[in-house]
């Protein structure tokens, strides 16, 4: 492997750790056309996609808090990377799933909130995760809730108050 090649993979493996999120899928068994509509669809996601070798994933997840995914590296691996959204690259392989009608690919293995998931029953739940932007949105909620409620007495209080002046008002 010349310097060039070294540097590009050097490269391409400090941008897969930079990643929040990762997904391992195995893509075994897509033809080119389907390979093709999926890394299609990842695109318009903004999903990063690459087939990387088993052995080079190894490596690269070694000593790392995703040490755990090297378990997972059997057959053909596909790496799909985001910053965003976790659950947006479950939502695709869905969405996949049910446009080809294939049960391929498979999840593996995945990496999202700091968490791993192992295993093929992990793609309902990954795609129920929530966005940063979703939490954050629901926190606010329970906080303001409370305070609503606090409101909306004072509110119905004022109402009765006004009300009943006005009776006296009108005798």
């Amino acid at each position: 492997m010349n310097k060039q090649r070294k540097k590009e993979v050097l490269e391409m493996m400090e941008s897969i750790l930079s990643q929040n999120h990762l997904y391992i899928v195995d893509c075994q068994g897509l033809t080119a056309n389907q390979a093709h509509q999926l890394r299609a669809m990842l695109y318009k996601e903004n999903i990063g996609c690459r087939v990387i070798p088993n052995t080079l994933l190894r490596i690269l997840f070694q000593g790392t808090d995703r040490e755990q995914l090297s378990e997972t590296l059997k057959k053909t691996s596909m790496v799909l990377m985001t910053k965003e959204n976790p659950s947006i690259p479950a939502r695709v392989l869905q969405k996949f799933h049910k446009a080809t009608k294939l049960k391929v690919p498979e999840i593996k293995g995945a990496f999202a909130y700091g968490e791993i998931f192992i295993g093929i029953d992990q793609l309902n739940p990954l795609a129920k995760l929530k966005s940063k932007e979703e939490l954050i949105g629901e926190i606010i909620n329970i906080l303001q809730a409370p305070m609503q409620q606090i409101l909306g007495g004072l509110q119905s209080e004022v109402g009765k108050i006004h009300r009943l002046l006005k009776t006296i008002a009108s005798e």
